[in-house]
């Protein structure tokens, strides 16, 4: 259940830019890019607990 919980956190100027830039450049909607980037992370902390 802790993985679900939501933490909020701090990122960086250059993670905000990329991610702009991301949208501008897919033509992606915010939903859209908000569910690739939880996806995304939760890959890399499911990729870091397994090796």
């Amino acid at each position: 259940m802790a993985g679900l919980i939501t933490k909020h956190g701090t990122y960086t100027g250059d993670f905000k830019v990329s991610v702009v830039e991301y949208m501008h450049n897919t033509g992606a909607s915010i939903r859209k890019t908000a569910a690739l980037l939880i996806f995304l992370l939760l890959l890399c902390k499911t990729d870091a607990k397994t090796g």
